[in-house]
């Protein structure tokens, strides 16, 4: 059955498959998580992490933070993430800072 805690378990299998060296079936994992539960916002964020990181869509990796904190406006590994992504990509810095700001204060 489509439970949402599935997302959760095809997430951390699109972790592991990453961590293997296997991106491509690792996508596909993420793909999945996402079909199962579209707003489970630790697929979200890992997702564009993975986008970002490994298969250097920035816009792709972009549209997915903002959507994570759109659901989430207080999830601090997009926040933290985002903001990296604000200041390595783009040098927006401000932007950056108010992203890692915003991550400090909901801890």
């Amino acid at each position: 059955g489509r439970r949402p805690g599935d997302a959760s378990v095809w997430q951390g299998y699109a972790q592991c498959l990453h961590s293997q060296g296997q991106p491509r079936d690792a996508e596909q994992a993420f793909k999945r998580a996402l079909q199962v539960n579209p707003a489970h916002v630790p697929s979200i964020a890992s997702y564009a992490a993975f986008l970002h990181s490994v298969k250097r869509d920035v816009g792709g990796a972009k549209l997915l933070y903002t959507r994570a904190l759109q659901l989430d406006p207080a999830h601090s590994a997009s926040l933290c993430n985002y903001g990296m992504l604000q200041e390595e990509v783009y040098g927006d810095y401000e932007h950056a800072r108010t992203l890692y700001e915003s991550a400090l204060s909901t801890d």
